[in-house]
């Protein structure tokens, strides 16, 4: 079974934004019978935007969103062998697994999640605001096709991750898959120039995500082995939700160990200290949101963890050499 036989192309909105019920959309773009999904809310809650579902290539599909919604729901749904890859640039979103529940942070800065089996999910947002996020799902049936066409091997690693059980994986390190989300959610094209432009983005990303986990170890269930390691988990904790980042103490609690040793490690094993660390990514998650657009200075300024516009603003100009307003131009 092919994405397609799951999920029909669709578009909500076009060139003028329209309001679909959730029900009427989500029969719209999935055959319930074999995906599974239902709708789960006291009413029934009206999308106005814009939704695109397009199957770029033979089991791997693309989606994008840029929804306000009239209610909080959640949707209940199967999700098959394979691997997730997005981004959320604004709006509140958590997924539920078996065991597992995700919460996607909306700084712009990419994950990925990967499944071994066939795994019952609940999708719901976290509030009615504006959703905007672009992301691409890689069937395992994928891989079944690239068998003998990869002589480095970099698919094979990327199918690595699927392994049984539910595993997340930041990918704010990748510059280049990061700023391709942002080109497919705010790409201009429209037509069979939109699609061409999407298929030919989403598969050099593909094969970018394929390049770039091969650099790490493909088994993320892993356990780590010696202190080298620790410092890896400690950048992969705070990759997760860089804006949420409280203290070194806080962090070496969560990770059994002290501060001193925390920071010896972390800085032998990334090349810098932590605050470094923690500056770099809330200022790289910054200046997506801010050339993306849609959200005011102040709304970007508490999503990447300031307490205020004026000093997240101090803290951009000193990092990039010039103030938000400048990126918002480009």
């Amino acid at each position: 079974m092919s994405q397609s036989d799951r999920t029909n192309d669709i578009l909500i909105g076009g060139a003028n934004p329209v309001v679909m019920k959730l029900a009427e959309t989500l029969q719209k773009f999935a055959h319930e019978e074999k995906f599974g999904t239902d709708v789960m809310s006291r009413n029934d809650p009206s999308l106005v935007g814009r939704y695109c579902s397009l199957e770029v290539a033979r089991n791997i599909q693309f989606f994008s969103a840029d929804l306000q919604m009239s209610d909080v729901f959640s949707t209940k749904g199967l999700l098959q062998p394979g691997i997730w890859v997005g981004s959320i640039f604004s709006g509140q979103w958590r997924t539920r697994f078996e065991g597992c529940e995700i919460n996607f942070p909306a700084n712009g800065l990419p994950q990925m999640i990967s499944v071994g089996q066939p795994t019952v999910y609940f999708d719901e947002p976290g509030s009615t605001k504006r959703l905007r996020m672009s992301s691409f799902l890689i069937s395992d049936r994928f891989f079944e096709h690239t068998v003998g066409d990869d002589p480095h091997g970099q698919l094979s690693r990327l199918r690595a991750y699927m392994q049984p059980g539910v595993h997340v994986r930041p990918l704010s390190e990748s510059e280049t898959l990061t700023q391709n989300f942002l080109k497919l959610l705010n790409h201009p094209y429209d037509g069979p120039t939109a699609r061409l432009y999407v298929e030919s983005l989403v598969m050099a990303s593909v094969f970018e995500l394929a390049a770039f986990v091969c650099q790490d170890n493909p088994t993320p269930a892993s356990s780590p082995k010696g202190q080298t390691e620790l410092g890896l988990m400690a950048r992969s904790l705070i990759d997760e939700a860089p804006e949420k980042f409280d203290s070194v103490s806080a962090l070496a609690r969560r990770l059994g160990t002290n501060q001193t040793t925390l920071r010896k490690e972390f800085k032998a094993a990334v090349g810098v200290t932590i605050f470094d660390y923690v500056l770099t990514r809330r200022m790289q998650a910054a200046q997506l949101l801010v050339r993306d657009g849609t959200l005011q200075i102040s709304e970007i300024s508490t999503q990447v963890g300031y307490g205020n516009a004026a000093s997240f603003s101090t803290a951009y100009k000193r990092f990039f050499g010039h103030s938000p307003g400048n990126d918002r131009n480009t």
